[in-house]
């Protein structure tokens, strides 16, 4: 791509971005279906993770359509962003599609009601906001003590809310575990070794034997298509958390991996929320993927390390969802042994 050809595609993904948002928040979804169809047609990649991630709206939206739910629709907000959209922050609306029959309506942060689940969205919560398994970015991060904190990730996001003067019962886990229950698993394990690297560690893959799972994802098809190779690789290694949150809920052992030139935002307490929140004790140090010479398996298998995944009963969780009456029928009593 010339250096015109980069500033018009610029160009064009801030106008679909703008027109796209402003037709969803009027639910012209006529309109919306046309931006979507032309930007998924244009040859600019950037144009056309943007109309994937704003597609999503349409396919919740159609199934509502075709599905004729009973409940009413659950005001979700999740990120988009990186375009088409992130591992743990795109799974929101499939998950809460998955346990509660009724697909989510993509909602903005001030509106009533708003509910927060999977990722580290805490502290964007307001007055009105429910939250359900977020937990904050890291230690500085704002608090809302005014919130609903119906259970958040871990004691470490709680301890927050507390000092905060807020309310926040201690119920923790993040609500991908239930990932398990949305998409179980189809594929055997064939003995490969998966590597999960967070979006802004991408460009640092070396060849190897290992096989890179890209986080970024937006549809329902890119999730099953995620699940599938997940599940066939026997160990995994991911400097993303929820690679590793979704590793452990399929029973695959995985070791956090962290790159000394490239250090994700906040600091390491969603890691360590989660693992407190869901029982992990002893875990492993991250490995410094930066300072291996090679990725070769006789070399990865060196760092490999074995603390596996615990029996999670994450029926305490599940009843704490904040809209309890949406949840499908016997969905609390299968969530009870889950794997974290």
């Amino acid at each position: 791509m010339d250096f015109f050809d980069y500033k018009y595609s610029r160009r064009v993904r801030r106008l679909l971005i703008n027109e796209a948002s402003k037709a969803a928040d009027c639910n012209d979804y006529r309109k919306l279906k046309r931006l979507v169809t032309s930007g998924l047609e244009s040859k600019y990649p950037n144009v056309k993770n943007v109309a994937r991630a704003k597609n999503v709206i349409l396919e919740l939206e159609h199934m509502m359509q075709g599905v004729g739910c009973k409940n009413s629709r659950i005001p979700l907000w999740w990120a988009d962003t990186p375009y088409p959209g992130n591992l743990g922050d795109s799974l929101n609306p499939w998950l809460i599609n998955g346990l509660t029959g009724t697909p989510p309506v993509k909602a903005s942060l001030i509106t009533p009601n708003v509910m927060l689940a999977i990722g580290s969205t805490a502290q964007k919560a307001e007055d009105h906001t429910s939250i359900w398994g977020s937990g904050f970015i890291s230690k500085d991060s704002p608090v809302n003590p005014n919130s609903n904190y119906c259970a958040v990730r871990g004691p470490l996001s709680r301890h927050m809310v507390v000092k905060s003067q807020g309310e926040c019962p201690d119920v923790y886990g993040d609500p991908a575990v239930f990932m398990p229950l949305i998409f179980p698993r189809t594929k055997k394990d064939s003995g490969r070794i998966g590597f999960i690297p967070h979006y802004i560690h991408e460009h640092l893959v070396k060849d190897g034997d290992c096989f890179t799972l890209s986080v970024k994802r937006a549809s329902m098809i890119d999730f099953r298509e995620f699940v599938d190779d997940l599940c066939e690789c026997s160990y995994v290694f991911s400097s993303s958390l929820h690679g590793l949150i979704l590793a452990r809920a399929y029973g695959i052992p995985a070791r956090r991996v962290v790159f000394s030139e490239q250090a994700l935002a906040g600091d390491d307490m969603k890691f360590d929320d989660y693992y407190l929140g869901v029982g992990v004790k002893n875990v492993s140090d991250a490995v410094d993927f930066s300072q291996l010479d090679n990725w070769d398996e006789a070399n990865l298998k060196k760092y490999r390390s074995f603390e596996e995944p615990v029996e999670f009963n994450g029926s305490n969780l599940l009843s704490c969802f904040p809209y309890s009456d949406h949840l499908v029928d016997g969905i609390i009593d299968r969530a009870k042994y889950i794997f974290a």
